[in-house]
């Protein structure tokens, strides 16, 4: 749990960035907030040597970290179902106003936009849940978060006081 390989200055599961920090942790829901500082306590007893006495203590943190990310990736894809939701009651509107009123080609144009929108959403909802499918079934951990991976860290000190990181090495050639 002290070392961790991953891409540490973009913090995003498959290609999506999530950032836990700042501005961003006023979206994050309770619940998860809740799993975090859970996290927190189960590695700080791991640590301290409060074990359960479990022999696959590891892969139960291990675990409970994954639920974390799953967790987050349901609650994007929450978020974008309650868009998509908004966007079918702009068109039910603008049906509706079409009774009323003859029916409009700029009404048309703006009900064939706004299903765009939402085809777009699906596709997006779609990705997330090809990634929350996916965490939990490589072997290889592709995805690092600061906040979950070091959540004991960030929670009781704000952050890391020095960071050591390895660059990429790309061979330049003129």
């Amino acid at each position: 749990f002290k070392i961790r390989q991953g891409d540490s200055l973009v913090e995003e599961i498959g290609g999506i960035l999530i950032n836990l920090r700042g501005d961003s942790s006023k979206n994050i829901p309770e619940t998860i907030k809740t799993k975090i500082q859970e996290l927190i306590d189960k590695k700080k007893n791991y640590f301290s040597g409060q074990r359960s006495g479990n022999l696959n203590e590891i892969e139960e943190i291990e675990s409970y970290e994954q639920n974390i990310f799953k967790e987050i990736i349901q609650s994007k894809i929450n978020e974008l179902d309650t868009k998509i939701l908004g966007k079918q009651k702009q068109i039910k509107d603008f049906r509706s106003q079409t009774f009323l009123f003859s029916e409009s080609s700029n009404q048309m144009k703006d009900i064939n936009l706004i299903e765009k929108e939402i085809k777009n959403l699906q596709h997006e909802i779609l990705y997330y849940e090809g990634i929350g499918s996916a965490i939990g079934t490589k072997t290889k951990k592709d995805y690092f978060l600061w906040e979950i991976d070091f959540a004991e860290v960030f929670t009781l000190n704000g952050g890391f006081d020095i960071v050591i990181g390895n660059p990429p090495y790309i061979e330049f050639k003129n």
